[in-house]
């Protein structure tokens, strides 16, 4: 572990807005805010939701401390007003605590409201406001309306764009704003956001060790690859992500490739994983494509160790062309080389180590890169080894926590 940029006088208060779900499954959150950050010191109180618990209550995560609001989960008219009612349960906990305690920092994650209620009230309780913009997911929406049927469409875009509008002034009141990647950066400096207040914390790895053979072997036993060359997505599967390009990839290699396969892993929504799985049968490769469901993020490496190959075809939009893919550095710090469509994080990433190849989102040239690596495997262990070193030396959690931690404390000394 690294040391910390400096020890502070006493330990400095967090509290964690990050709008996910408890016990949050977010790789960043849980490995820099509630292990890293309370190890050197830090005192991190948070704010998450349950589906498993019908009132509010208190708990702890990695010895932080911990408020869960209950929030149903289910279809109908019934779950949706207990999500409306979970909602200002989440407000109204912030305010109680930003009233009650004493925080130096207030973190909000994405949410406008709940960044709002922080604008206003942390200045007044002594504390920073910060804001963590890690993906626009209002444009999200927006984009997303186009491959779902959404009812109401234009008063939820209208609804969206007014929340674009809150969005711009919660970021202009914010002390600091953590992008998630470079291009969000430059995005907000183009929108009137002083630079100085800005500080770019894209995604990492907390660099697992290495899955014994036996328990890899286990794996392909089970999924019935032994033979198989295996190409590994790992990832959000929502139709947004526009995933059947490469099921129609591997209908397209399957004539000369027969010992190829392809596992998709990840969470399904809005019945993608099945949209998926209908695809693959349409075009006559059910046998070829395996559409598997989300593990316990400690199971991942074991599938990254699995594959020759892992893909993050990321489609050039100007909502993904912020983002900051955590796949690409995952499977590099397990030395797997990687086929990454050309947005600006993954760009960069694999443009400083070779480890892998870049290729637009197109059925043919992506599938070449792909051959290419799989046609070569000591070009492709030598990318992997390229990007396994080039991750652990810069985009491991641990030295991501060196980069926040240096700024909070220069946000801290700020008058």
């Amino acid at each position: 572990m690294s040391e910390p940029v400096s020890e502070p006088e006493r330990p400095i208060r967090i509290l964690m807005v990050p709008m996910k779900r408890y016990p949050c499954q977010h790789a960043m959150l849980e490995t820099v805010y509630a292990q890293l950050l309370p190890a050197r010191g830090y005192d991190v109180t948070w704010v998450m939701d349950s589906r498993s618990i019908t009132r509010p209550s208190r708990t702890t995560w990695n010895g932080t401390r911990v408020f869960v609001v209950p929030w149903p989960d289910r279809p109908g008219a019934r779950a949706f007003a207990g999500r409306r009612l979970g909602w200002l349960r989440v407000l109204g906990t912030v305010r109680r605590l930003l009233r009650s305690e004493p925080f130096d920092v207030v973190q909000v994650r994405n949410s406008v409201s709940a960044g709002w209620l922080a604008a206003l009230l942390a200045r007044k309780a002594g504390g920073r406001f910060v804001f963590q913009f890690s993906f626009p997911l209002q444009e999200q929406f927006i984009e997303a309306i186009h491959f779902e049927n959404v009812p109401s469409r234009r008063l939820w875009i209208a609804y969206k764009r007014f929340q674009i509008r809150a969005r711009r002034w919660v970021l202009r009141r914010a002390d600091l704003v953590l992008a998630i990647s470079e291009e969000m950066r430059r995005h907000l400096v183009d929108e009137g956001l002083p630079p100085e207040r800005i500080q770019v914390v894209p995604m990492g790895t907390d660099c697992p060790p290495d899955p014994s053979p036996a328990d890899v072997e286990a794996l392909r036993r089970s999924l019935g690859l032994q033979g198989n060359r295996v190409v590994l997505y790992f990832g959000s599967i929502a139709p947004v992500r526009r995933l059947e390009f490469l099921v129609r990839l591997a209908a397209r290699l399957a004539p000369e490739h027969p010992d190829l396969r392809w596992v998709l892993l990840g969470p399904p929504y809005l019945g993608a994983d099945e949209s998926l799985r209908a695809v693959a049968r349409e075009l006559g490769v059910s046998d070829r494509v395996l559409v598997l469901p989300a593990v316990p993020r400690g199971e991942v490496p074991t599938y990254i160790a699995l594959a020759e190959v892992a893909v993050s075809p990321i489609p050039s939009s100007s909502v993904f062309r912020l983002s900051s893919p955590t796949k690409v550095v995952e499977a590099l710090s397990m030395g797997c080389p990687v086929v990454a469509t050309p947005i600006p994080d993954q760009e960069e990433v694999l443009g400083a180590c070779g480890g892998g190849e870049l290729a637009p989102f197109e059925e043919g040239a992506f599938g070449d890169a792909v051959l290419r690596l799989l046609g070569d495997p000591e070009a492709a262990r030598s990318a992997g080894h390229a990007g396994r070193a080039y991750v652990r030396a810069n985009r491991s959690y641990d030295l991501l926590a060196d980069r926040i931690e240096k700024r909070y404390l220069e946000l801290l000394a700020e008058p």
